[in-house]
């Protein structure tokens, strides 16, 4: 999906940051929307200056929300407001990231508009910088860029607390688990438990999720002869089973402890307490 900014609904005088993050895109330098008297077009332009001899040098900056990698092209069209013979006159570079720069294109023209673009073969770039010397660069008239659609998703969650659930010899605990569907999920999501506690058996009420049934429950019981144990991390996975639900598995952790009685409290049985010295004479 190819996202164009062009600044066209912000008022001039705008200074902007993140306005456009529901589009994908973070503006990280001073820059201000202004508009072209002479053709209304709403273009942002760089605050910031650097004082780079022979020439100051204006910035523009900017990341994607989304990490890297996700965007493969990116192309922007700057201008300078005064463009005499010499034209306008850019760089463009972009990084990834790590903050590593991947690519640059120089470019201008003769008028007072000009256009860059850069393509990966594979999406890696997540910000850019566009610059320019003060006498032929000083603003951003438009960016597009690739933006990934949003595919079928889904979140899984423990209600419970962070404090293990309690389970003794011979019981049975449930735990909640929630299921949040994004970008229209409605799949079948199939439960398993991947590392079990030992000595416990499990089953999920259902076993298999439906978009109408936003719970599930792990049922948990402990053997007779189960061994203690002390927060142990059950976990669970959550698996997609057609891309209507989603493309990846999510995993839930749900803390389990098994507390074992000790052999008194086992056969109900209390030592006997012995005489004291006083009881014992006072009977002969």
């Amino acid at each position: 999906m190819t996202v164009t900014i062009r600044f066209d609904d912000l008022a001039p005088g705008t200074i902007v940051t993140n306005q456009f993050e529901s589009k994908g895109i973070l503006f990280t330098s001073p820059a201000a929307v202004v508009r072209d008297p002479d053709t209304f077009v709403h273009s942002l332009q760089s605050r910031h200056q650097s004082t780079i001899t022979p020439q100051p040098t204006r910035v523009i900056r900017a990341r994607f929300v989304e990490p890297s990698p996700q965007h493969a092209r990116l192309s922007v069209v700057a201008s300078f407001s005064n463009a005499g013979p010499e034209g306008v006159h850019a760089l463009l570079r972009v990084f990834d990231a790590a903050g590593r720069q991947l690519d640059e294109r120089s470019f201008g023209s003769t008028g007072p508009v000009a256009r860059a673009e850069i393509e990966f073969p594979s999406p890696e770039i997540a910000s850019f910088e566009v610059s320019g010397r003060t006498n032929r660069f000083d603003a951003l008239d438009s960016v597009s860029f690739d933006r990934p659609a949003e595919h079928p998703d889904f979140r899984a969650v423990y209600d419970g607390a962070a404090e293990p659930l309690l389970l003794k010899r011979g019981e049975t605990v449930r735990a909640r688990l929630s299921f949040f569907r994004l970008h229209g999920s409605h799949g079948e999501i199939v439960l398993a438990v991947t590392k079990a506690c030992p000595g416990t058996t499990w089953a999920f009420e259902p076993l298999v999720v439906h978009s109408g049934v936003p719970h599930a429950e792990l049922v948990i019981k402990a053997d007779e002869d189960a061994p203690p144990a002390y927060h142990f991390a059950v976990q669970v996975v959550a698996v997609p089973r057609h891309k209507t639900a989603g493309r990846h598995e999510r995993e839930v952790t749900v803390p389990v402890s098994i507390v074992v009685p000790d052999e008194d409290e086992q056969t109900g049985q209390e030592e006997p307490e012995e005489p004291e010295v006083g009881d014992e004479m006072s009977e002969r």
